[in-house]
């Protein structure tokens, strides 16, 4: 084999390189060109963001999304000059693969704040396991209650750029976004 050979590029090479640039493009687009993807992971936040707009007062606004296989939260979130607020969580069961609101817990001027948050959501998980084991005639010990909560809670937590992520559950982020 000599060095050109190994040097030229092939067809098969071309076109992976003209569909990676295109991928890039799609990811970061020229300025004054829309984006084609509507919501984006923040590992820091550990959730989807999608809905970004400026409100009439100038100010940023989003949602963001956390979700398992079994249950989602969506937090809406206002920055205000150089401050962060909460504004609402809402908790979501699926009937299928539709989302029904559960429960929704809105702040009033609350500085945004991931424990709260957590906590937020996990009191009103407790609530609806709760409510609704009552509303089955079913007893559960306050522990079993507990552990479960912390188990979809951790699951809503999940890293997306962990390995074992189950990427199939995508289609949620696209479904609770509407």
């Amino acid at each position: 084999m000599t060095m050109t050979a190994l040097t030229t590029p092939t067809t098969a090479s071309k076109n992976v390189a003209l569909n990676i640039n295109r991928v890039w493009d799609e990811i970061f687009p020229e300025y004054g060109t829309p984006r084609k993807q509507q919501f984006d992971w923040d590992e820091s936040q550990r959730m989807w963001l999608y809905d970004r707009f400026v409100n009439c007062s100038g100010h940023l606004q989003y949602n963001g999304l956390r979700f398992c296989g079994k249950i989602a939260f969506r937090e809406r979130v206002s920055e205000y000059h150089h401050c962060t607020y909460i504004n609402d969580v809402t908790l979501y069961a699926f009937d299928g693969t539709m989302p029904v609101m559960v429960e929704c817990h809105k702040f009033e001027r609350t500085f945004h704040n991931a424990e709260l948050i957590r906590s937020i959501s996990e009191d009103m998980l407790r609530r609806h396991i709760r409510s609704t084991l009552k509303t089955m005639g079913i007893t559960a010990k306050p522990e079993e209650i507990d552990r479960e909560v912390q188990r979809l809670i951790d699951g809503c937590y999940k890293s997306f750029l962990d390995d074992d992520y189950n990427t199939g559950m995508l289609q949620l982020v696209a479904d609770l976004k509407d």
